[in-house]
């Protein structure tokens, strides 16, 4: 089922996507941006905004409700292509990706790929779907508009987060065994480099202005920092209790980490926690509009989202989805969020 989750003001579709447009432009060079996840099954929420006002000028912050539902299969990485209208979704029990149509719900393709597909992350330059198989140690890179596989990757031991730096051109993954993470070409498909992190490397996020990136260590309660160009860890960081979503504002340059054992969110800016958000039950992934400045945080504990206030690091509300709401992607240009709830079998 797929859930989607929309404003209680009247949506102006054409005043939104016109101030998003322009922001976007604005920051063009720093959006060449990877898309991790961090980011669907066959189960998702999907928020929308509100209105745009003054053209786009200003923002309305109204609040948000579930609006509609998709039913799809244990459903666990969601990524949405604004653009194609495509929503991705890894259904982890039946070794599939889905690729659904977002404008009528409709599952369009299926595709085999590896043991256990976990996150999926989107190569929009490049038209390419790239799959953490988390039981095969492997990943998966389809054709987004065919969807046939393209590639099957030998990776490490239980790949799980990656993250895309479209404009650089590498893809990176988890190794969460292995304590790694593996930098790849993202048009070659060819493994660059093997770089040590701390234990448990659960998700990554990157830095689209900088191309270093977050690693989140879940079995140490650290977040390392990496530059990748040097191939190696340059930073880490202390967090909450079992760290696993993050998500970096690359404007305000700020931080945010789930802690799933500390039900709080660690806030950090350059290179120190500066506080802690509570937010509630096993806290997951983390999706930010640059755009607002909101984070929408996966309460998974309490089968809710929390839309938490950038600007003042504060709950503005929490919306029920479904069960097992542990990954979701943000359409940033209509504030739209997708949440896959893989114990529902809902989007």
């Amino acid at each position: 089922m797929f859930t989607l989750i929309q404003s209680r003001q009247k949506f102006n579709h054409k005043a939104t996507v016109l101030g998003s447009a322009i922001a976007l432009m604005l920051s063009a060079a720093a959006f060449a941006q990877s898309e991790s996840g961090p980011t669907a099954g066959e189960n998702a929420a999907r928020w929308d905004r509100g209105n745009a006002q003054g053209g786009g000028a200003q923002v309305d912050r109204s609040r948000f409700e579930v609006v509609d539902t998709i039913a799809v299969t244990t459903p666990h990485g969601v990524n949405v292509m604004p653009v194609q209208k495509k929503l991705w979704v890894a259904n982890e029990s039946m070794n599939t990706a889905s690729r659904i149509d977002i404008g009528s719900g409709e599952v369009e393709t299926v595709v085999q790929v590896g043991a256990g597909p976990d996150l999926i992350a989107t190569d929009k330059l490049r038209q390419k779907v790239w799959i953490t198989n988390l039981k095969g140690n492997s990943v998966s890179v389809l054709n987004a508009d065919t969807g046939a596989e393209l590639d099957r990757i030998s990776v490490g031991n239980a790949p799980h987060g990656l993250a895309i730096d479209q404009a650089r051109g590498r893809v990176y993954v988890a190794n969460y065994k292995d304590n790694t993470v593996f930098a790849f070409d993202a048009r070659t498909h060819q493994k660059l480099k093997s770089i040590p992190v701390g234990k448990g490397p659960r998700n990554i996020a990157l830095d689209a202005i900088t191309g270093n990136i977050f690693v989140s260590n879940m079995d140490e309660n650290t977040v390392s920092l990496v530059n990748p160009q040097r191939g190696q860890e340059v930073a880490r960081m202390k967090v909450g209790t079992k760290p696993a979503g993050l998500d970096f504002n690359m404007m305000t340059r700020t931080l945010y980490v789930s802690n799933t054992a500390s039900a709080n969110v660690s806030v950090l800016r350059n290179g120190r926690e500066i506080k802690k958000i509570p937010v509630g039950s096993n806290p997951r992934g983390i999706q930010i509009n640059l755009l607002t400045n909101q984070l929408f945080v996966n309460v998974a504990g309490e089968g809710k989202v929390a839309v938490v206030d950038g600007f003042s690091d504060t709950i503005r509300q929490k919306v029920k989805v479904g069960e097992g709401n542990y990954v979701a992607s943000l359409d940033i240009t209509t504030n739209t969020l997708y949440v896959a709830n893989q114990k529902s079998n809902t989007i």
